[in-house]
């Protein structure tokens, strides 16, 4: 593993390296881990942090039969492994607020969501199963069931991770159909 790893924001790698950081004469067991950061068991502690000993983040010794758990050579920002604002471990997590909808992003050969015509009654056909464009704006401007857009069918990956997302923000659902003759996918909104 090379020295440039670093661990994924909010894992428990993140999280224990974080930890270290903070307080780099600290040691951790296996227990010390599962309470501090609120985990259900001792399950899955070694190999969620496999891979920031493999890369020298943390040490990990066995002292009387026990796994102990140090700081490493923690020579990554802060920055790099900060949490979401506002992150409590244990029974005094908040609830999650509403996520907010993220600002389009222009990027080269994909049209602006905020700029794509919408059209009313065009005949429903069917269900069919680098830098990520957020379709949501496009998405919510879909204000009531039957109402359609067209995008260019490489926009297709990208359009179904927001419509997954918008199905999981909201009750309102989508539908979109690939047209190879036009070069275009359709979405729908459906309820």
């Amino acid at each position: 593993m090379p020295k440039t790893y670093i661990p994924p924001r909010d894992s428990l790698a993140a999280l224990v390296c974080g930890y270290f950081q903070n307080n780099p004469t600290e040691e951790l067991g296996l227990d010390d881990i599962v309470e501090k950061f609120s985990l259900k068991s001792h399950a899955r502690v070694h190999t969620d942090l496999s891979d920031a000993w493999r890369a020298d983040l943390i040490r990990r010794d066995v002292r009387d039969g026990d796994v102990i758990y140090s700081a490493g050579n923690l020579e990554f920002t802060t920055k790099a492994l900060a949490t979401k604002p506002g992150r409590k471990t244990g029974s005094d997590k908040p609830a999650k607020p509403p996520r907010a909808t993220p600002a389009p992003v222009p990027i080269q050969g994909f049209p602006d969501p905020l700029t794509v015509p919408i059209e009313d009654n065009v005949p429903y056909t069917g269900l069919r199963g680098g830098k990520a464009v957020c379709w949501l704006p496009l998405l919510w401007r879909l204000t009531q069931p039957g109402q359609s857009f067209a995008l260019p069918m490489h926009c297709a990956p990208t359009l179904s991770k927001s419509v997954t997302q918008a199905h999981k923000e909201s009750a309102n659902r989508f539908a979109t159909k690939k047209d190879k003759d036009a070069g275009q996918v359709r979405v729908w909104r459906t309820r």
